[in-house]
């Protein structure tokens, strides 16, 4: 049998004193200033150099997924200039940022409210105008209506004619398989004369595909350049396929063209009844 310990009473004054400790909220309680200011854990502030963009410096590759600084207001004005239709490129020029921080600052950006490109800014056409370009290319269209006897060239329009979307203004091309949107746009040069500079590409970009690597290589495999491919996320895509590529030619006598070619194979134009599309 072993003696009972006796607790000392807090309350004697001859005791000794009790070992204890306050936890922080206690702490700033009974005594803030022995508790360190508080302190938000991730991205630093960047300097002053940096917060004016120095493209120099683009920072630290290990810090792309930490939070932004929230008085850096270079990431809302991207916003806004890309929902006004500047591209990615122009945007990190006028900011001096880089252009993958550029693309991460619009990638949720909705483009469909405003103006794509401000390059194709053109008046809404009404049904009984269509531009001069398009009924010209409409009536070439129409003159190589024999031509449908030849099966390459069958081959190629029937192609563009399933994947265009045509318009009084612009084609797009559109298709979840790059190597079928490549062929076409190849066998389009080869008949027509494409303005690449004007061409502009989205790209729908699949829940974990690897994005820059399917920028690059659409950029690649069109003949086109980086600045002129955009992205944006795909989050109903297709489980067969990683990304939904668009291609838009502003070119009013290839969209007639492509117009006259869907008459062909689909019916009439939408512009059938406008006196200026009729060609004798």
């Amino acid at each position: 049998m072993t003696d009972d310990v006796v607790q000392p009473s807090l309350l004697d004054p001859e005791a000794a004193p009790v070992p204890f400790a306050l936890t922080a909220r206690a702490r700033r309680v009974v005594a803030p200033h022995s508790v360190p200011d508080l302190s938000v854990v991730g991205r630093p502030v960047p300097d002053p150099a940096m917060r004016s963009g120095d493209p120099a410096d683009p920072g630290d590759p290990a810090d792309l997924g930490a939070p932004a600084d929230p008085s850096d207001p270079r990431p809302a004005r991207a916003r806004a200039l890309f929902r006004a239709g500047h591209g990615v490129a122009a945007i990190a020029d006028r900011l001096g940022t880089t252009a993958q921080d550029t693309a991460a600052w619009v990638e949720d950006v909705d483009r469909s409210r405003g103006v794509r490109h401000l390059r194709q800014m053109r008046p809404v056409p009404t049904q009984d105008s269509p531009p001069i370009a398009w009924v010209t290319g409409h009536a070439a269209g129409l003159a190589a209506d024999q031509r449908w006897s030849d099966p390459a060239f069958t081959q190629g329009a029937g192609l563009l004619v399933a994947l265009a979307d045509v318009s009084s203004w612009a084609a797009v091309l559109c298709s979840h398989d790059l190597d079928v949107l490549v062929r076409a746009l190849d066998w389009l040069r080869a008949e027509v004369d494409v303005d690449d500079r004007s061409v502009r590409v989205h790209v729908r970009v699949a829940p974990g595909a690897a994005a820059d690597v399917l920028v690059a290589e659409v950029a690649q495999r069109l003949g086109l350049e980086p600045a002129q491919v955009t992205r944006g996320r795909w989050s109903q895509a297709s489980p067969t396929a990683s990304a939904e590529v668009r291609v838009r030619i502003p070119q009013p006598g290839i969209a007639g063209r492509i117009a006259a070619w869907r008459e062909r194979v689909l019916g009439p134009s939408p512009f059938e009844d406008s006196p200026r599309t009729r060609v004798s």
